[in-house]
């Protein structure tokens, strides 16, 4: 079963029409990079902007193929 942090990941997926190899990607980068936020690891702000850019560098070339 899926903690409620898991859960909340499904809501900040955009709803774009996206592949599902991207949207699949996207929930890994965003999933890898809160689960130390919730667990009060490390800086929200922070977090966020390393998983933007990953996110950028990883799945934008293959948004634009």
């Amino acid at each position: 079963m899926w903690n409620p942090y898991e859960q909340s990941l499904s809501f900040l997926i955009p709803t774009l029409n996206l592949p599902a190899r991207v949207e699949w990607q996207l929930y890994q980068i965003l999933q890898r990079n809160l689960a130390p936020v919730f667990s009060g690891d490390v800086n929200p702000r922070g977090t966020l902007e390393r998983a933007q850019e990953e996110a950028d560098r990883m799945l934008t070339p293959q948004l634009m193929q």
